[in-house]
């Protein structure tokens, strides 16, 4: 005796098939956002934070050197040993404001130097599941397909007169009524048959 294929349900591939579309969709909106971020974090670091401690240090040194100035000012005006000590904590105070712009401009090129090495890195990790999103969903698609067609034309296919005592109560159809919309899956009377 021939196998018999059992089949129960094909809806469960088109319902996989769902999935395995909206998994796509949110991988490749992830990989979008994902990108997006990183491109956000290098502007922001590029574009504002260095461009504003430029600004800051170019400011705080004009500050040092009024500030400098002022105390020159004070110390010529007067000979005494206490004069310009305003002018001196303003000068104090500006040296560290140029200092505090110096270390962030440099920390700012640390992190786009890190930033990048992590960015190559995660575009290096992301490649995987891109490859896989472009490459192999498409052919999982047709691969579905494929089979759900086959067993649609398995399922329309009468079986052999002879199988026909081996098939469970309810299969003379071939199979199509098990969980196929139309189909019935009750027994055929005896007047049925011609009878």
């Amino acid at each position: 005796m021939a196998e018999r294929a059992d089949v129960r349900s094909i809806e469960a591939l088109r319902a996989f098939k769902a999935a395995l579309k909206d998994f796509d969709e949110a991988a490749r909106q992830s990989l979008s956002e994902a990108q997006s971020d990183v491109m956000r974090a290098a502007g922001w670091l590029q574009n504002d934070r260095a461009i504003y401690w430029k600004q800051q240090l170019r400011y705080r040194q004009n500050r040092l050197a009024d500030a400098r100035s002022e105390l020159m000012r004070a110390e010529i005006a007067t000979a005494t040993r206490t004069s310009g000590v305003v002018e001196r904590k303003n000068v104090e105070k500006w040296k560290h404001a140029v200092e505090e712009a110096e270390h962030k401009l440099e920390a700012i090129k640390r992190w786009l130097r890190q930033l990048e090495r992590e960015a190559t890195l995660f575009k290096g990790k992301c490649q995987a599941l891109a490859r896989t999103v472009e490459g192999d969903f498409p052919k999982a698609y047709a691969t579905l397909d494929r089979l759900y067609e086959a067993l649609e034309k398995y399922l329309k296919l009468a079986a052999p007169a002879g199988d026909r005592a081996a098939m469970p109560r309810g299969s003379s159809d071939g199979g199509a009524g098990l969980d196929e919309p139309g189909g019935s899956a009750a027994p055929a009377s005896p007047t049925d048959e011609g009878g």
